[in-house]
């Protein structure tokens, strides 16, 4: 079914052929709010913030002001969330701040979408006006961060655009408050395939306090984990220890040799160090690139 005019100059970028049908029109208010005849029922607007067209999503909200919420159905602001362009979500927000708390009918938030598609400049946007949608689940059960490892399942070339927008939407999602280390490791205990959970291992247990069923979670040999030792460390000796008998043999033997070199040297001088000295010296020298020894 072909689109209506507007809904086609919106979805092509043309802002002058919307300008010139809403000033023809009797009702632009009406106009702009229509929606198409089928399962979807998209707007102009829908399509523009999609499309990433902020210039025709300006003219489309000088026309009908506050974007509706339409129960039960993806807004604006879910469109321009999977779009990812961060002008349209920014204008979205300020038109309908409470949009970015509004589920479509599958219980999803627009951080659902961006998250999906890995916008991070989408997400952040979206986490500042509802942080708490971090840590909201949809009708099939995943947070946004499970809808970000779904879709990245397969490997990503290193180095790549999509992965460093994978890990940048990645890291503004576990930056958002109140989430639980218990959830998010959960998450990435699920998503076996993920190149990426196995690199957010390292991230959730240096910036969440994790208790021993949150370790359990945590896979034996985990590479990289040496990385937060320095910050699990200043939380807790005892989760300092948890992630050591996790690491990799090749930075567990690191370890092991910084300790016995650490210890030769306080045997030889007499000068004993206190223990949290020795911790602090350890975990920094089992991060650091070059080694100890």
């Amino acid at each position: 079914m072909p689109l209506p005019t507007l809904h086609r100059a919106a979805v092509d970028g043309d802002a002058e052929a919307v300008a010139r049908l809403l000033a023809d029109s009797a009702d632009a208010a009406a106009l702009a709010a229509a929606a198409t005849d089928d399962d979807l029922g998209m707007t102009a607007l829908d399509f523009a913030a999609l499309n990433g067209h902020p210039s025709i999503v300006r003219l489309l909200l000088a026309a009908a002001p506050a974007p509706p919420a339409r129960p039960h159905a993806s807004s604006a602001l879910h469109w321009a969330a999977r779009g990812g362009c961060p002008t349209t979500v920014r204008l979205l927000l300020d038109a309908a701040v409470a949009l970015a708390a509004a589920p479509d009918d599958t219980a999803c938030l627009p951080l659902h979408w961006a998250a999906r598609y890995c916008h991070a400049d989408a997400a952040r946007l979206l986490l500042e006006a509802a942080p708490k949608a971090a840590a909201l689940r949809n009708l099939r059960g995943q947070l946004p961060l499970d809808a970000l490892l779904a879709s990245t399942a397969a490997s990503m070339p290193a180095g790549s655009k999509q992965e460093a927008a994978a890990l940048a939407t990645a890291r503004a999602l576990l930056a958002a408050p109140a989430q639980s280390a218990s959830a998010l490791l959960q998450s990435l205990a699920l998503a076996k395939g993920s190149w990426l959970a196995q690199q957010l291992y390292t991230e959730v247990v240096a910036t969440h306090a994790c208790h021993l069923g949150d370790w359990q979670l945590v896979p034996m040999a985990c590479p990289g984990l040496a990385a937060a030792l320095p910050a699990v460390l200043q939380r807790s000796e005892w989760e300092a220890a948890q992630l050591t008998r996790r690491l990799p043999a090749p930075e567990a033997a690191r370890l092991r040799v910084a300790a016995l070199a650490l210890n030769r040297a306080q045997t030889r001088t007499g000068l004993p160090l206190p223990q949290p000295l020795v911790w602090r010296i350890l975990a920094l020298t089992c991060t650091s690139e070059e080694g100890c020894c």
